[in-house]
């Protein structure tokens, strides 16, 4: 009390502030030793395992390599030699339209577009989209066919939908790449 008879205030809010103290002394001892039991029990732990998978995986790899070799398959495939041409490139045009039509599937679009060269400029690269409405399984019998005739040709995108529920008939929006052999 003052000379007035009134609370000292500053006794009680030194109170408050000691006991904020204490929350916040407790709190950062808390978090300093949860930092210290991961440092020094979990992070171990976990550094063991990933060298035990590391070394697990490396085995793998070199059993499924001489795995290949007994049966004598090559490690690695020289796929330069494989690619086709680019006049292929109308081949496969042509074939799309045919097997489209041959299997009762609607081709509304197609477009062609270079891409960037890769291996040094030794294969080239050519986007085909294309835009085709018919019944699932003949869609997909198409996609099948034209992936398993041009070895050059990856499917790299797909997007099949059906305007209503109701309708038999789905639209497939297709991506391929094309890799063709540059003539040097």
């Amino acid at each position: 009390m003052d000379d007035f008879g009134a609370p000292d205030i500053t006794l009680a809010n030194d109170m408050d502030f000691r006991a904020q103290q204490r929350i916040y002394f407790a709190v950062t001892l808390l978090l300093l030793s949860t930092v210290l039991v991961l440092h020094f029990l979990v992070l171990p732990r976990v550094q063991v395992q990933s060298e035990r998978l590391e070394g697990r995986l490396q085995k793998l790899v070199s059993t499924k390599a001489s795995q290949a070799t007994k049966q004598g398959l090559e490690p690695q495939k020289n796929i330069f030699g494989e690619l086709d041409s680019f006049n292929a490139l109308s081949a496969i045009s042509g074939d799309l339209q045919s097997l489209a039509g041959k299997n009762g599937i609607a081709l509304s679009e197609a477009s062609f577009k270079p891409l960037t060269d890769l291996a040094d400029g030794q294969v080239g690269r050519v986007e085909i989209s294309a835009h085709l409405r018919g019944a699932y399984p003949p869609l997909k019998k198409t996609i099948g066919e034209m992936l398993a005739s041009y070895q050059s040709l990856s499917l790299t995108s797909i997007s099949v939908a059906r305007v209503r529920s109701t309708d038999s008939a789905t639209e497939a929006d297709l991506r391929f790449v094309f890799y063709f052999r540059k003539q040097v």
